[in-house]
């Protein structure tokens, strides 16, 4: 029977000045939506298809954080948005396990607050690059 991954860890780099490189401890979940993607080609008389395209694009990354009382967040995310900076956000599964890095931006940052306390930020990025 197999062992699955169950823990894993976020990692981002901030070049510049005021950057920085830490793990993030903070982050409820993060989603990685791949922009490329490979279609079908159809052609006249051939059933089914005449064969695969490849479309180039990048990617969207959705990080959800938890904000903390009477504390500076992990990473001011309004300033790296305003500042245009570009970052180097790592995950990587448990026991050195399959690492991606994408190089990305900062698209947009959406707060919550609700009724049961809980208090969040949704921080959007766009990233051209997975190494």
């Amino acid at each position: 029977m197999a062992d699955f991954v169950s823990q894993g860890k976020i990692f981002v780099g901030i070049d510049g000045p005021g950057g920085q490189s830490r793990q993030l401890t903070t982050v409820k979940s993060l989603d990685v939506k791949d922009g490329r993607s490979t279609e079908v080609v159809m052609a006249i008389g051939v059933p089914g298809g005449a064969g695969f395209k490849s479309k180039e694009g990048g990617f969207e990354i959705d990080l959800t954080i938890y904000r903390e009382v009477g504390q500076d967040p992990e990473v001011d995310w309004y300033e790296v948005k305003r500042s245009r900076r570009t970052v180097i956000l790592t995950t990587q599964d448990e026991d050195d396990g399959r690492r991606q890095s994408y190089t990305a931006r900062v698209s947009k940052i959406d707060t919550k607050m609700d009724e049961t306390g809980t208090h969040e930020d949704t921080v959007a990025l766009v990233a051209t690059q997975v190494h």
